[in-house]
């Protein structure tokens, strides 16, 4: 039994926005910001420079101003998309490249739809010199690794 052409778009249609739905899991990456544990190294302090510094395959930014260092997450908390900087802190220095929700140099969140903050990481020096940041460690927004001058 043959189907009919209106059977067959209305068949193409909706296979083809199952296929687009089930692709929209981009936004949710496997490993999200809760599903990251344990360790991981990111080289000698000396490298970093002042401000932001990025490491996109970490998913975080270590931030040093003077001789602190901070980490931060760089996945929305909303739905575990990649943050990406804005050059403007006024109208919010991370933002969200799926939905938009800002969030401030703290990770306080400015605008939705992220309900909550970006979490900061422990980060340490570990017994070869380099720096570690533990995923495991979520600590407060101005908690700082220091390093000696």
């Amino acid at each position: 039994m043959a189907l009919s052409e209106f059977n067959r778009r209305s068949l193409v249609k909706s296979l083809v926005c199952a296929l687009c739905v089930a692709g929209l899991g981009g936004c949710r990456p496997k490993s999200g910001t809760a599903a990251r544990k344990g360790k991981v190294r990111l080289g000698q302090a000396g490298s970093l420079k002042s401000g932001i510094n990025l490491f996109s395959i970490e998913r975080l930014a270590v931030i040093k101003e003077n001789t602190e260092l901070r980490a931060i997450s760089l996945v929305c908390t909303h739905q575990n998309c990649l943050i990406r900087l804005n050059d403007s802190s006024q109208t919010g220095r991370y933002v969200c490249a799926c939905h938009g929700s800002r969030f401030d140099e703290q990770g306080r969140v400015l605008n939705g739809p992220a309900s909550s903050d970006l979490p900061f990481y422990k980060i340490l020096l570990n017994s070869q010199g380099e720096l570690e940041v533990d995923f495991s460690q979520v600590v407060d927004s101005r908690w700082s690794l220091v390093l000696s001058d």
